[in-house]
């Protein structure tokens, strides 16, 4: 057997031929007396919401709160036979042994559980409480429990082959029609509901599994005819596991290769803000120094304007002095100069007063002499020898004043030099 296996059933509390509400849930949960068609019975496995006594627990609740609305408009309770609770059971056609003993095989029916459970959640969505797994019969299944979501609790409305004839036993009779014809179109709907809601299941878990949609009995096929189908089947189902690895390969790919772009847009965001934090730290270390360039430019501004302020005042200063010394040196220079003519003068008349009265004193010599020639000549001699000595003294006496006035002089040039100087 590789065709699939999906069943959907509805139940009230009231139940029927002796199997309810609470029956379903005591075989679920693998109470004794309610599994006695099972040699060695195990517990449930929970693969997706809650266990089974939650299960029960969820449905007592809702059931004690659900309101039934009356064609008056009037609210009761709900009835104890109205169905409240879907169970929807699908198998995988492996042999429990085989799954055991072949690892592969273990993992196409991890596989066909996955899908089976996302087809009931996007099929019922928050309805669907919980899906648990048994491991104690000859092949693997799931039971799935979902609760209505609506005020009155009606399980029907979830189930397709009974929404699908309830719609069409309201809508009435259609022309013509009698109520065994609007049964029988009824049940044509309820039946081909059923085997859209299996296509589905197919289309979306059966297929990808391997599994072909029914065996070869129900639809007359001869023995070749169902092997070629489920050979076809198999195909879809590799192709869609090589599609599934591909993609897990193209998403591990993209994953790391998103991991590594953000660990390098990490790192170049960590590089960048170290690099803008160094160059705020250097920003603002560069505007302490503008600062203090400008602070140290206006003091060197301040003691500039200080410095031309007491250099002017110095300067002004010195000009003052040099002009009071150059007053003064003027007014010593005019008393040098007329010292200096004094002395020249006192010298000169010394020595004119000295020959004067040397040629005095050779006029009276020469008086004396008169009477003897050899004296005459001899004082004369001896005269004109003292005179010529007398010439040559002041000769040297002249010099030596020359000298001393031009000393003089440029003493008196080098102090008019040094008191015109700023």
């Amino acid at each position: 057997m590789s065709y699939q296996f999906v069943h959907m059933e509805v139940y009230s509390r009231k139940g029927r031929d002796g199997r309810n509400v609470d029956f379903v849930l005591a075989e679920a949960a693998r109470r004794p007396d309610a599994c006695l068609h099972v040699e060695n019975p195990a517990s449930p496995e929970v693969v997706f919401g809650v266990d089974v006594d939650e299960v029960r627990r969820l449905h007592e609740e809702r059931a004690a709160s659900a309101k039934a609305t009356l064609a008056n408009g009037k609210q009761r309770a709900i009835r104890q036979d109205q169905n409240t609770l879907v169970t929807i059971v699908a198998s995988h056609p492996a042999a429990m042994d085989l799954v055991a003993k072949n690892p592969s095989l273990a993992d196409e029916v991890r596989a066909w559980e996955v899908q089976t459970v996302a087809w009931l959640r996007d099929q019922y969505g928050s309805a669907l409480v919980s899906v648990i797994r048994h491991v104690d019969e000859s092949h693997p299944h799931l039971h799935a429990f979902i609760l209505p979501e609506t005020p009155d609790l009606r399980a029907g409305s979830l189930h397709p082959g009974q929404e699908a004839k309830h719609r069409i036993v309201t809508g009435g009779a259609a022309d013509g029609e009698d109520g065994k014809a609007l049964n029988r179109r009824a049940d044509v709907a309820y039946r081909q509901a059923l085997r859209d809601w299996q296509d589905s299941y197919w289309q979306a878990v059966g297929l990808p599994s391997g599994l072909t949609r029914l065996g070869p009995g129900r639809r007359r096929l001869t023995r070749e005819e169902w092997r070629a189908e489920r050979v076809q089947a198999q195909a879809v189902r590799i192709a869609r596991e090589r599609a599934d690895h591909l993609q897990r390969a193209g998403t591990a790919f993209m994953d790391r290769t998103r991991a590594e772009a953000a660990a390098a847009l990490a790192e170049a965001t960590q590089a960048a803000s170290r690099i803008r934090d160094e160059a705020i730290a250097r920003q603002r270390a560069a505007l302490r120094l503008h600062d203090e360039a400008d602070a140290r430019v206006r003091m060197a501004g301040r003691i500039l304007s200080r410095a031309r302020r007491d250099g002017a005042r110095v300067l002004e200063a010195a000009r003052a002095e040099a002009t009071r010394l150059a007053t003064l040196g003027s007014r010593i220079r005019s008393l040098w100069d007329g010292l200096l003519r004094s002395r020249l003068e006192a010298r000169l008349r010394q020595i004119f007063e000295t020959e004067a009265a040397a040629a005095k004193k050779q006029a009276e010599d020469a008086k004396e002499r008169a009477a003897a020639e050899v004296r005459k000549r001899q004082a004369a001699e001896r005269s004109r020898d003292a005179a010529m000595a007398a010439a040559q003294a002041l000769g040297r006496e002249r010099d030596a004043a020359r000298n001393e006035v031009a000393a003089i002089r440029n003493a008196h040039t080098y102090q008019h030099q040094l008191g015109a100087r700023p």
